[in-house]
């Protein structure tokens, strides 16, 4: 029954990804303002598949309205971009790596992210220009600054470089807390994290058809605090800061008691 389940799911993702693609590539084509407006498609089919994945979010950001933010959180799976772009029409900052991955790549150039080489400085320059010009447009940018999904069980440390486009500028960072609480009704611990924490060197499309056949999956997304860049005069300082604000908000996946 499950892989019936599973496949009914599988169908309506692809279907859900044709119209994503579709209208990505359209607006990619005709619009004037293309950022902004992918924002706001993006953030529809996110909403779509929360649906399709049996997602239940349980939030605190449904009245808050953000803009012009860099919001920044802790990273377990490519679920936590659905759940914060459905909330917030948010444009991302990814990896290089993820822009090679088949599928992801594709609808992240198409929702045009912000591409980032995790191991090199000669572009950077370039990159913090483009953050913050975008910011200051008016956009969301999420940035996951462990540089990588984990699995769960702490919060690694926060890499610094990319902060250094909001420093000493007037924009708004915010901290948000990811956190999945249960799956088929089940608490989410070490032993069946896997199902929706995608990290290390896990496949894909094999993780998908694992998400696919779960009833139902439940998450948190918590709002947490905000600072802003005037209010600190080196990145390390507000780096530290927003670590700590992420990391007393997680509560780390234990292994089942």
């Amino acid at each position: 029954m499950n892989q019936l389940k599973a496949s009914l799911k599988f169908v309506q993702f692809t279907m859900a990804l044709a119209s994503y693609f579709a209208t990505a590539i359209f607006v990619n084509v005709f619009s004037t303002n293309k950022e902004k407006h992918l924002q706001y498609v993006v953030s529809f089919y996110c909403k779509l598949a929360l649906k399709i994945f049996n997602v239940k979010l349980t939030t605190n950001l449904y009245k808050k309205e953000v803009k012009g933010a860099l919001l920044v959180s802790n990273h377990l799976s490519y679920l936590d971009i659905i759940a914060i772009s459905s909330l917030i029409p948010s444009n991302f900052i990814t990896s290089t790596d993820i822009e090679r991955t088949p599928v992801l790549g594709q609808i992240c150039r198409l929702a045009s992210c912000i591409f980032v080489d995790r191991r090199g400085r000669m572009n950077r320059a370039n990159e913090l220009s483009k953050i913050s010009n975008r910011l200051e447009s008016g956009e969301n940018i999420v940035i996951f600054p462990e540089a990588t999904s984990t699995n769960g069980e702490k919060i690694i440390p926060f890499k610094k470089g990319l902060f250094e486009a909001v420093i000493q500028k007037d924009l708004m960072i915010s901290s948000l807390c990811v956190q999945y609480l249960r799956i088929n009704n089940t608490p989410v611990t070490r032993e069946n994290r896997d199902i929706v924490c995608w990290y290390g060197d896990m496949d894909f499309l094999p993780h998908l058809w694992l998400l696919l056949q779960q009833n139902e999956i439940v998450m948190n997304l918590n709002y947490i605090e905000e600072f802003f860049g005037l209010s600190f005069d080196n990145t390390s300082e507000l780096v530290s800061n927003i670590e700590q604000s992420i990391r007393s908000s997680y509560c780390p996946i234990e292994r089942h008691s």
